[in-house]
């Protein structure tokens, strides 16, 4: 944007950042409906975009210590497709899941490696998102939840007896000790397996793994995330809040608010005793984060848009993902940071949680 010297500083950074939001809302949306256009057949999409990648011509003035970006991602493109053509070997989803992704979060300017990975996990995933896009209604509620506790997790959704009965679909999330790319369905425990160790340390990403998958499904338009000692409160203001965040098409994370007096006031000793890594179970949470952010003990709901920048998230920022401690803080931090918002919601009346647990 050019100088805008009459206007106050102040002025020109909002312009500018409303225009950087509403370039990334059309990239995003670009790249998710070319996503869609070519899942119909993921295979022979996923060979020709890992073909143009390594027909690149080859970069010339390179800049003082920058990499060859187009020969690394050449020489990725072709280990792609060689997977591409074994990939009913029982290995080779998982190794075209990582290596794709691996692409993909080298560069975010990268549309095309996006697009490989995006390819990549729907045709690895082909028919578990078949069997959501059945089992699921545009309108979910998001039990959070582990192996060890998803018998809490049923008593919670069977609260939601009423709310289902209006079309809203349910769905219990657990994570895996043994798997470190694909998502599952476990048909014992009629829950979705993500990729993430099934301990509080990893909530946040276990949350987030559900969300870049819920993203992928277009028909999914709102996602309330509980936990399994949450039950349905009114179903009134609790249906109100969902019909709102479906209806709402700027991204966007109803729930209750939480607002620090200052960075890092808050209880920072949660976890304490309750971390599966043990180089964490004894410290203090001593990285940056949220200011403000609706707590996860309310419960809160995302809408389509919102779920979008999880996508994102899942993409390019993998490490940030994975070391995140307090879920609702990371939640909320991640959304604004990627031009979303928060808005209250009555979810004190909406949700209850139960004193026992």
């Amino acid at each position: 944007m050019s100088a805008l010297p009459f206007l106050p500083d102040a002025c020109v950074q909002w312009l500018r950042d409303r225009v950087r939001a509403r370039r990334f809302d059309r990239e995003l949306a670009h790249r998710m409906s070319r996503l869609d256009n070519a899942r119909a057949n993921p295979a022979a999409a996923l060979d020709a975009v890992l073909l143009q990648i390594i027909q690149r011509p080859a970069m010339t003035n390179l800049r003082k210590g920058a990499p060859d970006t187009t020969s690394v991602l050449k020489d990725k493109a072709e280990q792609a497709r060689s997977l591409l053509g074994n990939i009913h070997m029982e290995d080779t989803p998982g190794a075209l899941l990582a290596l794709t992704r691996w692409m993909a979060s080298a560069d975010a300017r990268d549309a095309d490696c996006f697009h490989a990975y995006g390819l990549a996990f729907c045709l690895v995933h082909a028919p578990l998102l078949d069997a959501l896009r059945k089992r699921l209604t545009p309108q979910v509620v998001m039990h959070m939840t582990c192996e060890a506790r998803i018998a809490r997790a049923r008593q919670s959704a069977e609260s939601f007896t009423e709310l289902q009965a209006q079309g809203v679909s349910q769905i219990n999330v657990v994570g895996s000790d043994t798997e470190v790319h694909r998502f599952t369905w476990d048909d014992e425990l009629d829950a979705l397996r993500v990729p993430v160790p099934d301990t509080y340390d990893h909530l946040a990403g276990k949350v987030a793994a559900a969300y870049f998958l819920l993203g992928l499904l277009p028909h999914v338009r709102v996602v309330m995330k509980v936990d399994d000692d949450h039950r349905a409160g009114h179903v009134v203001p609790l249906k109100r809040v969902l019909n709102r965040a479906a209806r709402c098409e700027a991204p966007t994370q109803w729930g209750h608010r939480y607002h620090s007096p200052y960075p890092a006031g808050h209880n920072r000793i949660w976890h304490l005793g309750k971390c599966g890594e043990a180089h964490i179970n004894h410290v203090p949470h001593t990285y940056m984060g949220a200011i403000t952010w609706c707590t996860g003990e309310h419960g809160y709901v995302l809408n389509r848009a919102a779920l979008l920048r999880f996508v994102w998230a899942h993409v390019y920022f993998g490490e940030l993902v994975r070391t995140a401690l307090y879920e609702d803080a990371f939640v909320s931090d991640t959304l604004v940071r990627l031009g979303g918002r928060m808005r209250p919601a009555p979810m004190t009346q909406a949700l209850r949680a139960v004193d026992a647990y």
